[in-house]
């Protein structure tokens, strides 16, 4: 995400938000991740960690909001500023 908004978006969302708790279905029939899962034999709801970085981003933003320049001293570290 932090790249995305580094290179120009102006909003972001994860391509599967809820998805089976083999990661499926989708329109390829392949097996994919998602910031929900559910377990489709106990109706139980999975929240991985995905949903709660989505969640701190999109608190941490006010809708006037505009991303300004900003330099990480680590390379290994990556930031963004708004």
């Amino acid at each position: 995400m932090i790249n995305d908004f580094n290179q120009g978006t102006v909003a972001w969302t994860d391509w599967n938000l809820l998805l089976d708790e083999t990661g499926g279905p989708n329109h390829v029939g392949n097996f994919c991740f998602a910031p929900v899962h559910a377990d489709t034999r106990t109706g139980q709801l999975i929240y991985t960690p995905a949903y709660y970085y989505i969640g701190h981003f999109s608190n941490s933003f006010a809708q006037i909001s505009r991303r300004v320049s900003t330099v990480s001293s680590r390379s290994a570290l990556l930031s963004t500023s708004f």
